[in-house]
């Protein structure tokens, strides 16, 4: 990463798992599934997505990686990463085994959140805990969520 400056930088709750991006992570949503919630414990996961081609992990083997779904489908199943040592909930990875492609991060997790931009979407937002009247879409369902999905990480590639 010499010939290429971080532009945006995570780390978990107290600092041993850190993610550097050389790209400004274009997409970000809110995600109200009930699997986000369970790996977050918050009511909606906020997240910026960006390839994982254009970030450095570091101390990943400081990553506990769990996915929740039973037989992986449906999709996507993404690997859900906390710190093994503050346990807080850190990141998400899609792709292939150990081959990532998308990565998620916690916006909770970004150091300046004041250059991100607003969430395109709110998707499976059938599971909010409330009414969020703040102008970005809403996707309710699995086919409508995942299609906005599809469209949002189009643009982060």
């Amino acid at each position: 990463m010499a010939n290429n400056p971080t532009v945006m930088r995570a780390s978990c709750e107290c600092g041993t798992c850190v993610v550097e991006a050389k790209q400004a992570p274009r997409v970000r949503l809110n995600c109200h599934c009930t699997i986000c919630q369970a790996f977050t414990g918050d009511t909606y996961s906020d997240v910026m997505v960006l390839p994982a081609s254009q970030a450095v992990l570091r101390n990943e083997d400081q990553i506990f990686y769990q996915k929740y779904k039973r037989f992986g489908f449906p999709p996507p199943n993404l690997r859900r990463g906390r710190c093994r040592k503050c346990e807080k909930p850190f990141i998400e990875t899609w792709g292939f085994g150990n081959y990532n492609i998308l990565l998620f991060i916690r916006v909770a997790c970004i150091d300046q959140k004041e250059a991100l931009p607003l969430p395109e979407g709110h998707l499976f937002y059938e599971h909010r805990f409330k009414d969020i009247n703040d102008g970005i879409a809403k996707h309710e369902g699995y086919f409508d969520s995942l299609r906005a999905l599809a469209k949002m990480i189009v643009h982060a590639l």
